[in-house]
């Protein structure tokens, strides 16, 4: 799993999504105004002790 952070280009909210499958990113659109026009501000990885 990796928390992605966004931030929108077009109103400027910065929020966090977290990914599971790599095309989710595709989906992922702005809470506040429904923009798809995100830049991707900062990706962390997160491993499970279960593998």
């Amino acid at each position: 799993m990796q928390i992605y952070t966004f931030k929108c280009s077009s109103c400027g909210e910065e929020f966090e999504v977290e990914i599971y499958a790599s095309l989710q990113v595709l989906e992922v659109k702005c809470p506040e105004c429904g923009s798809d026009d995100l830049e991707v501000i900062n990706i962390v990885n997160l491993c499970s002790p279960f593998g």
